[in-house]
């Protein structure tokens, strides 16, 4: 999942285990050995915004053991949830928008099924379940608060906003609902 998201090289990847206790990690060699010294002196010199913790409860122990380690963060989360509870945070976690240059906007979506599909609300937009793409897919549209499609709306950076997606996974709905949202609620009107 990591990969799949725009800006993962500048996520900083550790792995810890009761044994050996907080290493570096990488994606494509996995842990490689390091003393406390060394990692400490490492994360103090990074620039982090959120540390998610993802163990065992064993792992869990070590890192609260050795917790003057990790650097203090505006967010920081932890579970020890079972290993699919922890891939639906960590899919939560990334989908907040991490990469360089991301926007979004805060606040509680509002849902609601309708008779046609799904629909959430946040701000002055509505985005819903459209129905069945051609040739295959589901369309996702967003609105405005004139309940026409939200055109000429653009990210903070620039990049125009596109008020209709498909995407493949009908299940993936509520997802791709909340990051329209959040993006159009950032966003900026064109002209």
């Amino acid at each position: 999942m990591l990969r799949e998201r725009p800006g993962h090289e500048a996520i900083a990847l550790y792995a810890v285990s009761a044994e050996t206790g907080l290493r570096p990690f990488s994606l494509s060699s996995g842990p490689t050995p390091a003393d406390a010294t060394v990692t400490r002196q490492t994360l103090r010199q990074g620039d982090y915004s959120d540390i998610l913790v993802v163990v065992d409860p064993t792992e869990l122990e070590r890192l609260d053991a050795d917790a003057d380690i990790l650097p203090l963060t505006r967010t920081m989360e932890r579970t020890r949830n079972s290993a699919l509870q922890q891939r639906a945070q960590f899919r939560l976690w990334l989908a907040r928008g991490r990469a360089p240059g991301d926007q979004f906007a805060g606040g509680h979506i509002r849902w609601s099924k309708m008779a046609a599909g799904l629909s959430g609300r946040l701000g002055d937009f509505t985005a819903r379940y459209a129905g069945p793409a051609r040739p295959r897919g589901h369309r996702i549209i967003v609105e405005d608060m004139s309940g026409r499609l939200a055109l000429g709306y653009r990210t903070p950076l620039g990049r125009e906003l596109q008020p209709e997606i498909v995407i493949g996974n009908k299940a993936h709905a509520r997802t791709a609902i909340a990051d329209l949202l959040r993006q159009y609620a950032a966003s900026l009107r064109l002209g």
